[in-house]
């Protein structure tokens, strides 16, 4: 089993928050969003400020968007879902329907601090993302409240804070975690009945830890002797034992291959560059990019989408995704194809696009390249 740290010195500011009624359940971005009060048709959110290398850019009038929507996928949140404007850190979403699970994802108009220092491209990044469900229509609805959270992550190990409700009650407290894109099927499902002892051995990309008795927890996954792999993005579940918890994604630290601008744009402009690339190649195929892939390159492509779907968690349908999977694996297939002639005489690489449609994003990281090329 892996190494699992418990500090009861957390206990104490974990039930504070339980009791404040904060269910967190933040994806990969550049920090925390949660519910903090769900009722039959209101959803209450906070979230972090951007920190760091990131800073609201006060070009806007509002420095933070709050979007939801009813099904679809993550990536179609912002572009298809409702959009709301905010200056404060928190934001009340009215006019849901009870018993309904919303798809809640925040953004910040933020800029980054480049390699020397200077703060630039000023855009609408993401903070994180939630899931939250309203609750049944009732006189005095009693939700229960849940909460996952990573609050510290470095290069090999992530740290992972849960609690409930009904914690008092659970016989053990399970987090499972696994590389975003390796297929597993039924994670979630495999994770809440019963772990397979070799996900410990499986390169450290999956793997699961317990405590017992259950209580408000801080694990730290850091499996083997060298840790999780850096720059790369993890989903983790978390259950009391056979409720969910919650879900969250994150990506550790450490060094993003920048020699490349195909992981600079995925890194730091996949919510803005990488959607306008990827509706581009719609238009230019006439079809999804999986589609062609998949007929033209490699088939088994189709097969791994199939798994992705089964469990709901990435659609490989969307453009978007699909490069993100092609960039963020290394693929042979996306240096392959990107060499394509056809796809060369349309202007259509993604180091092309950028020339046409961002040429001052593209010259700031050409600079950027340059420089980190020369040491």
């Amino acid at each position: 089993m892996n190494k699992l740290k418990t500090h009861p010195s957390n206990q104490l500011a974990l039930l504070v928050m339980m009791l404040l009624g904060f269910a967190i359940n933040a994806n990969a971005g550049l920090g925390a969003v949660w519910t903090t009060g769900v009722t039959e048709n209101s959803i209450t959110v906070s979230w972090t400020p951007p920190s760091g290398d990131y800073r609201l850019s006060n070009d806007w009038v509002h420095d933070y968007m709050v979007c939801y929507e009813v099904g679809g996928t993550w990536a179609t949140v912002c572009g298809g879902g409702t959009v709301n404007y905010t200056s404060a850190t928190s934001y009340t979403i009215t006019g849901l329907s009870p018993e309904t699970e919303y798809k809640i994802r925040v953004k910040c108009h933020c800029e980054r601090r480049n390699m020397w220092g200077n703060w630039k491209n000023p855009k609408w990044r993401t903070i994180g993302t939630n899931r939250s469900s309203t609750v049944a229509a009732s006189p005095d609805p009693d939700p229960i409240t849940s909460y996952i959270i990573t609050p510290h992550v470095t290069s090999f190990s992530i740290d992972v804070e849960m609690d409930h409700t009904l914690m008092p009650y659970f016989s053990n407290a399970r987090i499972c975690y696994k590389k975003r894109w390796n297929p597993v099927i039924d994670f979630n499902a495999k994770c809440q009945t019963n772990p397979v002892m070799s996900w410990l051995y499986s390169d450290q990309q999956l793997g699961w830890m317990d405590t017992a008795p259950a209580s408000p927890s801080l694990f730290t996954i850091a499996p083997g002797y060298t840790g999780l792999k850096h720059c790369t993005q993890y989903n983790i579940v978390g259950f009391g034992d056979a409720s969910l918890i919650g879900e969250t994604m994150v990506r550790t630290s450490g060094l993003c291959g920048f020699f490349n601008k195909s992981i600079m744009i995925l890194v730091d402009h996949s919510d803005d560059v990488l959607v306008d690339y990827a509706t581009a190649l719609e238009v230019f195929y006439n079809k999804s990019l999986l589609e062609y892939l998949g007929t033209n390159y490699e088939n088994s492509l189709f097969e791994l989408a199939q798994t992705f779907s089964q469990n709901q968690q990435e659609n490989l349908q969307d453009n978007t995704t699909l490069l993100a999977y092609l960039i963020e694996v290394n693929s042979d297939l996306y240096d392959r194809w990107q060499q394509e002639p056809a796809l060369k005489q349309a202007g259509l690489t993604l180091d092309s696009f950028l020339q046409h449609h961002y040429p001052e994003l593209n010259q700031s990281l050409e600079e950027e390249l340059t420089t980190l090329q020369s040491h």
